[in-house]
């Protein structure tokens, strides 16, 4: 009967758990952790991250894994269906929904994504945002780095994407440095996202405007010069921004980024080449915090090898370093998560092959101060499911969330 209707019912035949079922269990609750002295030392999750405190902006961070790598053969250890974009979209919306931040740095966003789901999906919830997707030498897009604020609370004055290998021209004057280093970085499609954004109705404690950068740094461990060197541009970039926008004071920086770098050396033979052995920090790190990167710290750019050369890439350089100017910058800069927690966590990114500390979120010390961080899962409930990503965390980075005031 074409007309008809029909009723289909449903029972569990089985009451018990199954291991089909145990795969959509709810995530463990987690904690906003106060830094001690603070308005709250600690306080427990329910399940969504409580509202921040009066007058605390929350920033978040995350690379929520583009869906172009999102495949078993880079993740065998992740069920199929885990890994399509239906389901990880969900658990995504999911992250950024429960967060509740003002402001949302996301890295490796699809330009299809963004239109189709980011996009509608967060302007509905009250955000507005902008994607800067990478560039491949053809000119076309890849995934990017898309920044959000809650339209609501803060209103857009000015943008700007800094494309870096634009800084990087044949008379852009990079004395000291490899010119095959210098090549490769001109190839790659790395990028800042930066948003200057003023706060409609400031609460007391809270940051009057902010300078929002959001970038994503190479991927490869065995790149670390080529990191530090791209460091160095996003940090010259947003320097000379926020000199355009008008009073540094006025404009406090807010780093949102997958800085794909580790906050210290682990290999042995980098640190025989550190004459510090209390100053062990990559290179990225150790420019973020301190200002500076020698040239003899081995991250250094000068201290890059070709890539087709037959020497290990710890050795020293064949030039002499003294004609290498250090990396160096005037922002004072300090970590959300250092600050509360005392270290960074151990990990944010957590793979079968690797486990480490690759995101950050950075504060310009002085000007603005974290007071909370979202604590990250414990081991045991990533190892549940072998690592990431899996059907409970659809990527394999973990988000970062900080509540901030001014200090």
């Amino acid at each position: 009967d074409a007309d008809g209707s029909l009723r289909l019912d449903a029972t569990a035949a089985v009451e018990s758990a199954s291991p089909v079922t145990a795969y959509f269990a709810p995530r463990k609750p987690r904690a906003l952790v106060r830094k001690r002295g603070s308005d709250a030392e600690g306080s427990a999750g329910t399940g969504v991250v409580e509202s921040s405190a009066g007058g605390e902006l929350r920033v978040l961070t995350y690379n929520v894994l583009s869906q172009r790598v999102a495949k078993r053969e880079f993740y065998p250890h992740c069920p199929a269906w885990a890994l399509r974009w239906p389901f990880r979209w969900r658990s995504i919306a999911r992250e950024l929904r429960e967060a509740r931040a003002d402001l949302l740095c996301l890295q490796e966003v699809e330009p299809e994504a963004w239109d189709s789901h980011f996009e509608p999906h967060m302007r509905e919830q009250g955000y507005l945002g902008v994607l800067a997707p990478k560039r491949t030498r053809g000119g076309g897009a890849l995934h990017g780095c898309a920044s959000l604020f809650r339209a609501s609370a803060w209103e857009l004055v000015a943008q700007r994407t800094c494309t870096l290998s634009d800084m990087l021209l044949p008379d852009a004057g990079r004395a000291g440095l490899p010119a095959a280093l210098l090549d490769e970085a001109r190839g790659k499609g790395t990028l800042a996202l930066l948003l200057a954004l003023r706060a409609r109705a400031p609460a007391a404690g809270s940051p009057r405007a902010v300078l929002l950068v959001n970038t994503h740094l190479h991927w490869e461990a065995s790149k670390p010069q080529l990191k530090a060197l791209q460091m160095q541009l996003v940090l010259e970039a947003t320097a000379a921004f926020r000199l355009e926008l008008g009073s540094c004071k006025e404009w406090p920086l807010v780093v949102g980024a997958d800085l794909n770098s580790l906050p210290r050396m682990e290999h042995e033979l980098e640190l025989e080449h550190t004459s510090d052995p209390e100053h062990t920090q990559s290179g990225v790190y150790a420019l973020l915090r301190d200002g500076r990167l020698d040239a003899s710290h081995p991250h250094h750019p000068a201290h890059a090898r070709p890539a087709d050369t037959s020497a290990s890439q710890h050795a020293a350089p064949a030039f002499e370093l003294a004609v290498a100017p250090p990396l160096e910058h005037a922002l004072e800069l300090e970590s959300a998560y250092a600050h509360v927690l005392g270290s960074e966590p151990p990990y944010t990114n957590f793979t079968v092959g690797f486990v480490g500390t690759l995101d950050y979120i950075w504060l310009e010390r002085g000007l603005l101060r974290a007071h909370a961080v979202l604590a990250l899962p414990e081991r045991a409930e990533l190892t549940a499911h072998t690592a990431l990503p899996s059907c409970v965390h659809p990527s394999d980075h973990l988000p970062l969330v900080a509540c901030v005031r001014s200090a």
